[in-house]
Formats: C-alpha cells, sequence, structure tokens
C-alpha cells in the first residue's frame, strides 16, 4: 500500500544521465512512438468490438454475461483513453533550446497525466522573470501522489506550466527540472525551488472549508498528509473488497449456470 511520506528535506530530483549533458532538444524517441502507436493498433480492433457485442446481447435479452462484459468496457475505456493520452504525447510534446528563445508544445493542463490539450509558446529568455520548481500533490483524497513541477513566470505576467514528473522515477525524455534549469541557465536568473509541499483545491466546497480561493495553492500541513493517507487506505481497502466481491459473484454465477 502507498502511503504518502512527502515530510523530508526537499532535495532535487535525480537527473538522468543524458539529461546531465547539455541537450538543446527534448522529444520522445522513434522506439516509445512506434511501441505506442502499435500498442493502439493492436487492442482498437478489439476495443471496437465491445459496444457491437453489449448491443447484440441486449438486442436479444441475453443478461447471464452482460454485466461482466460491461465491467470489461469501462476498464477497457479507462485503459485505451490512458493510452491514448500517452501516444498523444509521446508524438506531440517537444521542446527546444535555441539561441535566444525557448520554443515548446507541451500539454496545457496541470496534473500527473497529460490530458489532450497541449499549447505552444516560443519565449525569448529576455522575457522570462523566473524559473520554479516545487512539489505539489495531486490525484485528489483517494489517490494522492507528490510530483514536481516545473513553470515558466514571464515579465507580462503569465505563469506557464512546463510539467510534472515523479522525483522516483524521472522521465528521461522530459526531464522537468533539467529542463528548468537549462532554462534559467540560458536566461541568466536563479532557479526558485518552493520549499514543503503544495496542493490546489479546484472544488469550491472544498476550498471554501479551508477559506481559500478555489484554484488558489496552499502548504500542505501535517494533518492534511494523515487524512490524504487515511482516505488512500479507505479506498484500497473497498478496491480489494470489491475485487474480491466480483470474483466470487463469478465463481458462484458459473456454478449456476451449469
Amino acid at each position: 500500500m502507498a502511503v504518502l511520506t512527502m515530510f523530508r528535506p526537499f532535495r532535487p530530483a535525480a537527473v538522468a544521465p543524458e539529461a546531465q549533458s547539455e541537450r538543446t532538444g527534448y522529444a520522445a524517441s522513434g522506439a516509445r512512438k512506434t511501441t505506442l502507436s502499435f500498442l493502439m493498433l493492436l487492442l482498437l480492433p478489439f476495443f471496437a468490438s465491445l459496444p457491437v457485442m453489449l448491443f447484440q446481447r441486449f438486442a436479444i435479452g441475453q443478461w447471464y454475461d452482460t454485466m461482466p462484459l460491461a465491467i470489461v468496457g469501462v476498464f477497457f475505456s479507462a485503459l485505451m483513453l490512458l493510452l491514448l493520452m500517452q501516444l498523444m504525447f509521446s508524438l506531440r510534446a517537444r521542446l527546444s533550446l535555441g539561441e535566444t528563445a525557448v520554443t515548446f508544445t507541451l500539454p496545457s493542463g496541470r496534473g500527473p497525466t497529460p490530458m489532450l490539450r497541449y499549447a505552444s509558446h516560443a519565449i525569448p529568455y529576455s522575457e522570462i522573470q523566473a524559473v520554479g520548481l516545487r512539489r505539489e500533490v495531486f490525484g485528489g483524497s483517494y489517490a494522492p501522489i507528490v510530483l514536481q513541477g516545473a513553470h515558466i513566470l514571464t515579465k507580462a505576467g503569465d505563469s506557464i506550466p512546463l510539467g510534472y514528473v515523479s522525483e522516483a522515477n524521472v522521465d528521461p525524455a522530459f526531464p522537468y527540472p533539467a529542463m528548468a534549469r537549462q532554462i534559467a541557465a540560458r536566461a541568466r536568473i536563479p532557479v526558485t525551488e518552493e520549499g514543503g509541499v503544495w496542493r490546489t483545491l479546484l472544488k469550491p466546497q472544498q476550498a471554501k472549508a479551508l477559506g481559500i480561493i478555489p484554484g488558489q495553492s496552499y502548504a500542505v500541513t501535517a494533518a492534511d498528509i494523515e487524512g490524504l493517507n487515511r482516505s488512500h487506505r479507505r479506498m484500497i481497502v473497498f478496491l480489494v473488497n470489491l475485487l474480491v466481491t466480483l470474483v466470487l459473484a463469478g465463481i458462484a454465477m458459473d456454478f449456476v449456470g451449469r
């Protein structure tokens, strides 16, 4: 069971050996793009057949194995969505460090999983006011995860996220902390590293309970950590019980059907 242990001294994320050298371009490798494309093409026919099989069962009133097939369809849909997000990220995400400006196309949202919205920017180094790094909690109360994020603050007041990465498993294709330090070095400014762990609440009810504005970040306390861990443990117990129940129900249905 994963438990958050976020109150430890802040240390920069380990940088992969290839990120330590002076790279000027960042993008997914050809092997990564090919593998994800192959998996998508391999699974797509099976995914497309699920609605047809469900419709055929509904049409003839066959309910015996409809529910298990619907559950498989839900999990299969989630898997295909995650695979699509990773494929789009591999195909679209890139960053180039030029002589006078940094240009990049990266996901425009926040969070551990790249979504489907992307934004392209070309920012001259002379227009960069600050480059920041900080650790943030994502995933809500039931599946929290701590990631280190990098962002650029321009002199016009725009805060542009670069991305988020796990400190325990840095993506060698996009080591955002190393990329942020390279950008700061070319802009001739220091990297701003915020201590502690931060969290952003988007739901008005949760933000109101803490007396903050929705979308405003706040520093996580020890009590918050304990509450997140407690919710996470309850979710894991619920999922295990649900899995056991489904397995037992499937076995019982097999015996009844004989």
